[in-house]
């Protein structure tokens, strides 16, 4: 069915529709937009990035997108395009609304040479129709405080402070900026979304309050963690970290401990964390910190794969020739030969070879940092091998260490 027998069109977003595109996000997600995101969704809007579908003058969808950096493999800071909503309104659904805008913003995105794209799904089985496939993994955790030993903690040459949301605001960004230039997966972060993170709203005796802890090594800052102390359950008290951001071990390490020891609270609950969180070793017993919940993080759409591929370094050298299915950017398709040599940099060009893999957009995308095993997709039917052993050579040569996290969905 055409955008015209269905009465949408897809056009760039203009600040005069950001009244209702809060309104068409709150319906699309059943959550209220804050301050400080509507704030953000105005810059993104003047970004000129973002898109609105409308039918006739209504407006029934949109993208909300602005440009973005996206730490890959390497590690090496690529230009990317963030969707930070996708959404369509709930009297305008299963009409194909989604895929025009999808199609428009990838497709902008091509034009403007912006070859990877990300975003954070809502729902796990929308997006890989268009390409797209988690990238990135996430774990929450619990330790419960009587049970917890730090035993292999034996201090570290610097101090825990507690900062205000002003001092706060102005240290840890520039704590943030290095830190996610160093791992892949990681994307940089607006300035107008710090605000409405260091800070909360309290509202009476039983709300939950923020803190800001920094890792202060002699006048330098060298992590950070922001938790709010909560009781869901009764008198019982968590302490639930919202961000820690570490520039060092002796940082890492002090400020999970400290958040460990803090009085008149009996659990600590993160939110989302790297798969592989280190601080499980500290602990005389690896088995207090519960794994509660792993999740998918990044999405990842290549829209110029073969600009995506030739961006980032590769871990092995090596040759493999990919047939790509790539239906929604037919610029993807073909027969892609990846050639890395001994210093990570690879080639990527055209070859009329026999493929040794055959797969999909969303499952190269899957792949692309190195957060999922080409293998593993193999096993699952997903990547087609046709020459033995191709699959491990890929993996060795996308090889990511430490895994892929994003912090900053």
């Amino acid at each position: 069915m055409s955008e015209a027998q269905l009465g949408c069109a897809v056009r760039p977003a203009e600040h005069a529709d950001l009244d209702a595109l809060c309104t068409c996000v709150e319906a699309g997600f059943a959550a209220r937009i804050t301050p400080a995101r509507r704030a953000g969704i105005g810059v993104a809007i003047a970004d000129g990035r973002s898109l609105a579908a409308v039918d006739g003058a209504e407006l029934v969808g949109a993208i909300v997108a602005h440009r973005a950096e996206l730490t890959v493999p390497g590690p090496v800071a690529v230009p990317a395009l963030l969707l930070s909503d996708a959404v369509v309104a709930p009297t305008h659904r299963r009409r194909g609304h989604l895929r025009s805008l999808m199609a428009s913003a990838i497709a902008g995105a091509h034009e403007r040479g912006e070859a990877i794209a990300v975003l954070g799904a809502s729902e796990g089985g929308i997006y890989s129709r268009f390409g797209w496939g988690p990238a990135t993994a996430t774990a929450s955790y619990v330790l419960d405080r009587a049970t917890v030993d730090v035993g292999y903690f034996t201090g570290t040459p610097g101090r825990v402070e507690l900062l205000g949301p002003d001092d706060a605001g102005e240290a840890f960004p520039a704590v943030f900026e290095t830190a996610r230039l160093s791992r892949a997966g990681e994307i940089d972060r607006r300035a107008t979304a710090w605000p409405e993170l260091v800070d909360s709203v309290e509202d009476g005796l039983s709300a939950a309050m923020r803190f800001r802890a920094a890792f202060v090594a002699g006048t330098q800052i060298d992590g950070y963690a922001i938790y709010e102390v909560r009781a869901p359950v009764g008198d019982r008290r968590e302490v639930v970290l919202e961000e820690c951001c570490a520039l060092t071990d002796d940082a890492y390490t002090a400020l999970f401990a400290y958040l460990c020891s803090i009085d008149l609270t009996h659990a600590l609950r993160t939110g989302p964390r790297p798969v592989d969180e280190p601080f499980r070793h500290v602990l005389r017993d690896p088995r207090a910190l519960r794994t509660v919940e792993v999740c998918d993080g990044a999405w990842l759409r290549l829209v110029d794969a073969r600009a995506a591929l030739g961006a980032r370094l590769y871990s092995a050298k090596g040759r493999v020739v990919v047939e790509l299915e790539d239906a929604l950017c037919p610029w993807n398709e073909g027969r892609w030969a990846i050639e890395s040599d001994a210093s990570g940099a690879a080639e990527i060009s055209p070859s009329s070879a026999a493929p040794d893999l055959v797969l999909g957009a969303a499952a190269l995308a899957s792949a692309y940092l190195g957060g999922t095993r080409v293998s593993s997709l193999r096993r699952a039917g997903r990547v087609e091998e046709r020459e033995a052993g191709s699959a491990d050579r890929l993996d060795a040569m996308l090889y990511c260490d430490p895994v892929p996290f994003c912090t900053a969905l």
